[in-house]
């Protein structure tokens, strides 16, 4: 089944939402192939450099 998460750019540009989707994943059993990702316009436009570095990690994790 698929899953689908809103995410807010604060949460792209704070923290390490990387490592806070990974346990979440474990935690939970989701495989990362059934995660979709939704972030809004405006959030891709916040710190692009960093939010595209952080897509790409994600995208490379599955």
């Amino acid at each position: 089944m698929e899953v689908a998460v809103n995410l807010s750019g604060h949460q792209l540009i704070e923290g390490d939402l990387i490592a806070d989707m990974a346990c979440t994943l474990a935690r939970t059993g989701v495989e990362p192939n059934w995660l979709e990702v939704e972030l809004t316009e405006g959030s891709l436009m916040e710190n692009t450099q960093h939010t595209t570095a952080s897509l790409q990690r994600l995208y490379a994790r599955g």
